[in-house]
């Protein structure tokens, strides 16, 4: 005989740390059901990993954001940066026998 659904709810198992990683768009998206919501914030609240983890996404998420209002670097600086790396790739290794003295 399966419980009612209520209990079902209400016995729900926490959410895992890979639950959490799972929900994480979502939840920063603000797209999680009230209660996943709930389960959600209930496991950071007990878990610094899973706390440091959202945090730093936050964080990697305003970088990114800073970073695509930055202007586009001048065409002659990525001009000279393509020519250095072509004349660096293209040189011989430096000789190994040259660089031991003995």
């Amino acid at each position: 005989m399966k419980a009612p659904a209520f209990l079902r709810r209400l016995f729900r198992p926490p959410l895992s740390c890979e639950d959490v990683n799972r929900f994480i768009v979502a939840y920063l998206d603000d797209a999680l059901p009230d209660r996943l919501r709930a389960r959600f914030e209930a496991h950071l609240a007990h878990c610094a990993n899973c706390s440091a983890y959202l945090a730093q996404y936050r964080h990697t998420i305003a970088l990114v954001r800073e970073a695509e209002q930055l202007p586009p670097p001048p065409a002659e600086l990525a001009d000279l940066t393509l020519a250095f790396l072509q004349r660096h790739l293209d040189a011989p290794p430096p000789d190994a026998d040259a660089a031991d003295p003995s």
